[in-house]
């Protein structure tokens, strides 16, 4: 539980400079806005104007056939393997010509099937009186009468070893319990292989100078053409023995994994009972070991190339294919959890770390959302499989995976569609306005498509804690070290001259309730050890303070210590709450149409469509409870700089939109309008207690400016107003996962009809997968009508909308022009 002076307390309209409306003369309506999560929907839009959806329903039953299947297509590989195996003439060609003809000295059989030969076993009979493989590779002409090339490297893991069918078969690592005792010794060896019909030796070694030419190229080529034909079933490595001579081993992949995990298994719990630690190199309380600790080099001997991971080595991770491209992007579609935390929680479930993964924007907890992810090095067949897991955690779905070259950068959209529920609205603002054509509902909707919003800073810009973060930004821009960290860590303003805070009054020993409030153990006697251990571990910005104040480290090394995303938080709130003001003061004194001095940009001079002002320093990671419900954020630093404006002309300003009018946020490299200079010096001070100049000069922030669209139109609004029983429903607006539930079962049922049966697998499954409902209601009415309904149903309307904003347009500040309140 956050301390009292933690907890949330949202700022109001006017401590944030928001006083204006667009059009203050269209009428408002009241309702609820995210009564229910389900009432929020975002689809991100990418650069190239793609909206996010969620384009199928991949489950773990889905995944867990195509493991199935893929495994028995393993299967039947592995069973073609053997003497008879039949090859095409140029696997035959291909695996001859990389073997070459002294592949007969250069294969060497594991203990065990060696010994098996020298009994005369039949373990290896000649390719040459084998069936196929035999008469395949002589078609294909090798008729020189030796055992055929092709034949052995091909099945080097397995026709070497072809077991009688008198044998039981065991795994690679165990003794079959009716072999004579003389194999029954040598059962642990590496590479031992008890025999039956269908088992196979783990490995068998070729010394690579007998391969081709014995050169480095034709090491290269062995790999490869193994792989490529047998990749399915088998592996390859190469190990160094003494005097750098190198061998090529080939495992069964099922014998290789088990041999090197066992072994590496072993040989960690002998040292955790002679050290009473994890191996060196391990994570655990034998010590973090540093990366590649216990890690052996490549094969230095001749029975594994061991190393640090036991007798036979270390599992390789499979290298990154070379034509595959770097970044795996996939749509993610959440409920009811921000976009960190589901990245975390995906990243747990493969392995991986959660810096692996990169997005263009988050996305507010409370609400349905899709967006684009993008991970470095994950393969597709990772994450599917991720589905499966336990620790998958099942508000998340996934679609639409595929390989890209270029990584994901935070900024790189052009903006959000929402969807968005309005609940318990008036009766009374459903019904017609006498002379007006429509609703107060309407009116309202009407005029925000043709006259749009001031794009201020919403209110959640600007934190919901005690002290703002615009306040804690003014004592960072003006180099007040000391005040902003206690500030940051939830003490009143230091400045204050009003009665005691309540910690100080804890303090002094009136109150008992210091268990919920420990920062006073700080700031009254210093003991930052007890403010720790009190403090939230969610109080991540405190905690990293105090902790680099306990090391000794003075206010301004501790800020340096937090996060560049977190510094610059609160700046930009200062920014913001400047370009706020000095909005409302622009409309209020010059009116609702472009004047003369108003900046625009310049020709040439680019933009993204957020309104020039979210530069991607400027859109930042939401920080503990001080979460942007619909901003985009960015926690990277990104080479940028404001574009280029000029003024406008008395004429140029009769012919120009407001829409196209942009507002500097103060910094270093933009320009003020000249008309308006006095008027931000002015809100400088009285909000922020700064000069402009301050901006300028900032000891630990670098502040360029930038500039933002003082009015944003939204594109492809509609709206619709339900009245009861259907505003009632639980699930107002459908979800991706509901659409395709609902397109799937009208599938289902289609098939069952066409085929004459009554029901069918999977019927009613459409329902309520994450509280969804199936699909929008039954003859809906068209966008900007009243649905059909009976009015005098128990309950209020509801209104559903939907539209398009640019990135970091605020749709809580949209709904504020709309229903003319904060909702």
């Amino acid at each position: 539980m956050p301390p009292p002076n933690m907890r949330s307390t949202p700022p109001t309209e006017a401590e944030v400079g928001m006083s204006q409306y667009m059009n203050p003369e269209a009428p408002g309506f009241a309702g609820r806005y995210k009564e229910k999560w389900q009432d929020f929907h975002v689809h991100e839009v990418d650069l190239n104007g793609n909206i996010m959806h969620l384009s199928e329903l991949i489950t773990p039953g889905l995944i867990a056939s195509e493991a199935r299947d893929a495994a028995e297509d393993r299967r039947r590989a592995l069973d073609q393997l053997g003497p008879s195996f039949n090859f095409s003439a140029e696997s035959a060609d291909e695996i001859k010509e990389s073997f070459g003809e002294r592949h007969r000295r250069a294969a060497r059989l594991p203990p065990q099937a060696a010994r098996r030969e020298e009994k005369k076993e039949d373990w290896n009979a000649p390719a040459a009186s084998s069936g196929a493989a035999a008469s395949d590779a002589a078609a294909a002409g090798s008729g020189d009468g030796s055992t055929d090339a092709a034949a052995d490297a091909a099945s080097a893991a397995d026709s070497t070893a072809a077991p009688t069918p008198t044998t039981t078969a065991t795994t690679p690592m165990e003794a079959d319990g009716k072999e004579n005792q003389e194999d029954n010794d040598d059962a642990d060896e590496p590479g031992g292989e008890a025999s039956s019909s269908t088992a196979l030796p783990a490995f068998v070694d070729f010394d690579s100078d007998a391969l081709g030419d014995g050169s480095k190229e034709a090491r290269k080529k062995a790999h490869q053409v193994v792989l490529k034909h047998f990749g399915q079933v088998l592996n390859t490595e190469t190990l160094e023995g003494d005097g750098g001579k190198r061998t090529i081993r080939i495992w069964m992949k099922d014998a290789e994994k088990d041999a090197k995990s066992s072994t590496l298994m072993r040989d960690q719990r002998a040292q955790e009972n002679q050290g009473g630690g994890k191996a060196k190199g391990s994570k655990g309380k034998g010590g973090k070991g540093k990366k590649g600790k216990g890690k052996g080099k490549k094969g230095k001997d001749q029975s594994g190339g061991g190393g640090g991971g036991g007798e036979f080595g270390t599992l390789r991770r499979e290298g990154w294919p070379k034509t595959r491209p770097d970044y795996l992007y996939f749509r993610l579609f959440k409920e009811n959890c921000d976009t960190s935390e589901a990245v975390n929680s995906i990243a747990r479930c493969l392995g991986r770390s959660s810096k692996q993964f990169t997005f263009a924007g988050t996305k507010d907890r409370r609400g349905i959302t899709v967006q684009q992810i993008c991970a470095r090095r994950v393969p597709i067949d990772h994450i599917r499989r991720a589905l499966v897991s336990r620790q998958w955690d099942r508000r998340l779905r996934i679609s639409d995976l595929e390989y890209r070259a270029e990584r994901l950068r935070l900024g790189m959209l052009s903006g959000n569609l929402f969807k968005i529920a309005l609940r318990d609205v008036s009766v009374a603002a459903t019904e017609p306005v006498e002379g007006k054509p429509g609703s107060r509902i309407d009116l309202a909707f009407k005029s925000m498509q043709e006259r749009g919003f001031l794009n201020y800073f919403g209110l959640q810009r600007f934190g919901t804690r005690k002290i703002r973060t615009h306040t804690i930004g003014a004592k960072l821009i003006s180099s007040q070290w000391q005040d902003a960290v206690l500030m940051i860590v939830g003490d009143e303003d230091p400045n204050s001259t009003g009665e005691p805070s309540a910690k100080r009054q804890k303090c002094d020993g009136s109150s008992t309730e210091v268990e919920t409030d420990p920062i006073p153990h700080y700031l009254e006697i210093g003991d930052t050890k007890a403010a720790l251990t009190a403090l939230p571990r969610s109080e991540y910005v405190a905690r990293c303070l105090l902790g680099a104040l306990d090391r000794g480290l003075n206010f301004c090394e501790a800020l340096q210590k937090l996060p560049h995303q977190a510094l610059s938080l609160y700046a930009h709130a200062a920014q913001s709450v400047v370009f706020n003001e000095v909005l409302s003061r622009r409309i209020a004194q010059f009116g609702r149409e472009a004047v003369e001095g108003d900046f625009v940009l310049a020709p040439g001079s680019s933009a993204n469509s957020s309104g020039f002002g979210d530069a991607p320093d400027e859109v930042l990671a939401p920080l503990d409870d001080d979460v942007p419900d619909d901003e985009d954020v960015e926690d990277e630093e990104v080479s940028w700089g404001p574009p280029k404006v000029r003024p406008l002309s008395a004429e140029e300003a009769k012919t120009t939109s407001l829409a196209e009018i942009v507002l500097p946020l103060p910094g270093s490299q933009v320009d003020y309008p000249a008309y308006l200079r006095a008027i931000y010096e002015d809100v400088a001070k009285e909000k922020l207690g700064l000069k402009l100049e301050d901006f300028n000069v900032s000891g630990l922030l670098s502040l360029p400016g930038s500039y933002r669209s003082v009015l944003v139109v939204p594109q492809d609004l509609e709206w619709r107003t339900l009245h009861p029983p259907e505003s009632r429903q639980s699930t107002l607006i459908p979800s991706d996962v509901a659409a395709l539930m609902a397109a799937r079962d009208s599938a289902t049922k289609t098939t069952t009809t066409t085929t004459g049966g009554e029901g069918g697998e999977g019927a009613g499954e459409g329902e309520g997968e994450g509280g969804e409902a199936k699909a929008a209601a039954p003859g809906a009415a068209a966008p900007g009508t009243v649905a059909k309904g009976k009015t005098d149903v128990k309950g209020l309307p509801s209104v559903t909308m939907t539209c398009r904003l640019p990135a970091s347009a605020y749709v809580t500040v949209m709904l504020r022009e709309v229903m003319k309140t904060t909702p």
